[in-house]
């Protein structure tokens, strides 16, 4: 499988994880991959898929939309966040809330000392959730993007998924 990103660009986003995101670590392998194919595969048909995927680096509209920045339409200047921004949030979402995790082959733990609490399941899962919805939020300008660029993308469909996916606004308690 083709990564569209890699951990030194969650870094780029996120700098306080500099210290604890590390390359071909195969536990942020594992949470970019399942970011790309459960969270963003699956807003994209196959073939615009494999025209993704096929097109990195190219230097050219699959450049533009993996990567971002800002694109003229009708007059005004609109901002892209990428593609692979959108695969960053989801993947840190992952991190934040499973990336404590150890296994051994004892077992599943996870590190504690005596100056340190464990963050609780509600602050992980807060945490989680508030990074999936900058996701989607990402994902709704990516979105406005490929409708305003369509001729520039002949596999982008508008409205039509694979799955549906919902975005559902989390009230704090």
């Amino acid at each position: 499988m083709i990564r569209l990103i890699d951990a030194s660009f969650i870094r780029s986003i996120r700098p306080e994880l500099s210290g604890q995101v590390i390359d071909n670590d195969p536990k942020i392998l594992t949470y970019i991959d399942d970011a790309q194919l459960k969270d963003v595969r699956p807003l994209f048909t196959y073939e615009f898929w494999k025209v993704i995927t096929g097109g990195v680096g190219d230097g050219g509209v699959i450049d533009d939309l993996l990567n971002g920045g800002d694109y003229e339409y009708s007059g005004n200047t609109y901002e892209n966040p990428g593609l692979k921004d959108v695969i960053a949030r989801y993947t840190y979402a992952r991190y934040s809330m499973f990336g404590h995790k150890m296994d051994t082959r004892y077992g599943g733990i996870v590190k504690t000392n005596q100056d340190a609490r464990e963050t609780s399941y509600q602050e992980k899962k807060d945490t989680y959730n508030d990074n999936r919805l900058t996701g989607w939020s990402q994902w709704e300008l990516v979105r406005e993007f490929l409708s305003r660029k369509s001729s520039d993308y002949p596999f982008w469909s508008p409205g039509v998924q694979n799955v549906s996916v919902r975005a559902r606004i989390i009230r704090k308690r």
